[in-house]
């Protein structure tokens, strides 16, 4: 299947280039290409001024064309009155002639999971649906969008490789204009930026743990001045550069964005993951900061209305996201005759540990956006030698960039608290093996040593009371009394969620201890945020 597919795209886009300077997909050729270049020129001498420097800035993608409305039945559950509904009123909705050949052929079925989000519901013409549950949605006035057609496949195939080809010229366009003349004043602007950012984290409980890790901020800082220094990183550093001013055009501050501060604290987590293990050794510190600094410069390449989308991704959407391995892998490394070490682990940073997803380098074996594919056969046997020595900086990579995503609050979600995204972990874990266990437990050590420790005080919270008193046992008076005057200690930590804080609760005005108690970690966790 996938080779026919692969074949397919190799014959849309002609074969591949032969030049030392091969990028990992041939261009493409003829009208289309012509038409492609033509939309992208228009984009090229887009100038930018933030803080009076001029950048070298990416020519954004175009958006994605929107589906034809034609192909939609759309029920604006959301613009009807409180009293309004389409059960009621025969011209409102599902009654409607227009909707009858759809909507009939889903009634009395089950809606399919996973396909609500926010306010909005789109479905494919198949979807089962309840009659209960679509009254449910006229009840929450949720938008209900139904399509007329089916998909297919190759349609989508056919979008993607469309997709693809246009962000492969981009990058075409991108890569021609490294040689510009005040790249070097770029990437100063991109190394004081990303600095500040690894000094100055606004959690407070990110501030902790860079406090108390503090011996690797040189290694850090050391990184980023490689990735803004050295010629063969420079398309990683524009690519920082354009990321930086996405984030700003979209979050309209001066700060870090939610990609760059994504970015630095996965680097800092990642960092501290391998100061914990026997793993690494120090000089190794340095190399695994460049990876997680430049793990995610592929973003810079992805549509703006993908990647700050707040609501649930298409299928389309969904893969033109996860090509952002595959243009990381470029970014790094950009000639396919000598990729390093450092570019092949970027482009893995999302690779599972399952058995029967072996070979996928960086996203599932069975997508076409697995970057592994795209490689030329030289660069496939090379990254085939490295894969025993990549193994140890892309399991770290993907543990810490899977718990800082989850912890993290994006334009689509709320953030989670540290147990729920540790809980999460684990769960996953169990189920499919996607991340390598000894990495993940180490994560959870480190999350309660550091945020958990011997002699850290807590107050009391109906919580505690209602695990050793049960209900009625004791009066409100009694429950206000003792989380006024009685606070806990832990007096021994533990190292996993499954195990117990040894504690004490004591009077604080009598200086008393009252009760040994043993309390789990996820009871303060779950209230904590990254």
């Amino acid at each position: 299947m996938h080779e026919k597919r692969f074949s397919h795209i190799a014959q849309k886009l002609g074969r591949y280039h032969e030049s030392p300077e091969n990028i990992f997909l041939p261009l493409g050729y003829g009208a289309d290409h012509r038409q492609l270049t033509r939309s992208f020129k228009k984009n090229m001498n887009r100038s930018d001024d933030i803080h009076g420097v001029q950048k070298l800035t990416l020519p954004n993608p175009s958006p994605l064309k929107k589906n034809n409305s034609s192909l939609f039945l759309h029920l604006p559950l959301k613009k009807l009155g409180k009293t309004e509904s389409i059960f009621t009123d025969r011209n409102l909705g599902i009654f409607d002639d227009r909707f009858k050949p759809i909507m009939l052929s889903i009634m009395n079925r089950q809606l399919a999971v996973n396909t609500y989000y926010g306010n909005e519901l789109i479905a494919p013409a198949s979807t089962r649906i309840s009659i209960e549950l679509l009254k449910k949605f006229d009840t929450l006035k949720i938008n209900f969008t139904v399509l007329k057609k089916e998909i297919s496949i190759l349609e989508n195939n056919e979008r993607f490789d469309c997709e693809m080809i246009r962000l492969i010229n981009t990058q075409k366009h991108f890569f021609d204009s490294l040689t510009q003349e005040n790249l070097p004043q770029v990437q100063a602007q991109v190394k004081a930026f990303v600095s500040a950012g690894l000094s100055n984290g606004k959690s407070p409980l990110f501030q902790l743990l860079q406090k108390k890790y503090q011996q690797l901020h040189p290694f850090l800082e050391a990184a980023c001045g490689v990735l803004t220094s050295d010629k063969k990183y420079a398309a990683v550093s524009i690519s920082l550069n354009q990321i930086i001013h996405n984030d700003r055009l979209v979050f309209n501050k001066k700060t870090m964005g939610e990609t760059i501060a994504h970015i630095v604290k996965m680097s800092w987590i990642a960092m501290i993951m391998a100061h914990e293990l026997d793993d690494f050794r120090e000089d190794e510190y340095r190399e695994l900061g460049i990876i997680c600094l430049g793990h995610d410069t592929g973003k810079a390449f992805i549509p703006q209305e993908i990647l700050y989308k707040s609501g649930r991704l298409t299928q389309l959407e969904n893969e033109i996201m996860k090509s952002h391995v595959l243009f990381s892998f470029l970014m790094a490394s950009k000639d396919q005759s000598f990729p390093d070490f450092n570019s092949f682990v970027m482009g893995l940073h999302h690779v599972k540990e399952a058995d029967h997803l072996a070979q996928s380098y960086g996203i599932f074996h069975d997508t076409p956006t697995s970057f592994y594919r795209y490689l030329n056969p030289d660069a496939r046997n090379r990254l085939d030698q490295a894969y025993g020595l990549t193994k140890k900086f892309y399991r770290i990579v993907n543990i810490a960039d899977t718990f800082e995503a989850i912890t993290a609050s994006r334009v689509y979600k709320k953030p989670s608290s540290i147990g729920k995204a540790l809980d999460i972990m684990v769960k996953e874990n169990a189920k499919d093996r996607v991340l390598y266990a000894p990495y993940l437990n180490t994560l959870i050590e480190v999350m309660i040593k550091t945020l958990l420790p011997e002699n850290q005080v807590f107050r009391i919270t109906d919580k505690i009371l209602d695990l050793f008193f049960p209900a009625g046992d004791t009066t409100s008076g009694q429950r206000a009394y003792m989380k006024k005057y009685h606070r806990g200690i832990i007096v021994k930590s533990c190292k996993g969620l499954d195990q117990h804080l040894e504690c004490l609760i004591f009077n604080m005005a009598l200086k008393k201890d009252r009760k040994p108690v043993q309390l789990s970690p996820r009871l303060f966790l779950e209230n904590l945020f990254f």
